[in-house]
């Protein structure tokens, strides 16, 4: 959201923090694609993994 142009002091209020520096931490983070492809295949729905030929269960994700 921070790339989105979203204020620091809004994401600040919204995420609960007390600490300005707190948020600060979260600023410059970015998914890399690898990680955005696995939160993409997390939630999407069945229907759009199985057109992308993607089972529902991968286990090339993190370790939980």
């Amino acid at each position: 959201m921070a790339g989105a142009g979203v204020p620091m002091r809004t994401l600040q209020e919204w995420m609960g923090h007390r600490d300005f520096a707190t948020t600060l931490v979260y600023a410059d983070y970015s998914p890399s694609a690898q990680e955005s492809e696995w939160v993409e295949a997390a939630f999407a729905p069945p229907a759009i993994l199985a057109a992308k030929g993607v089972s529902g269960s991968t286990s090339s994700g993190p370790a939980s």
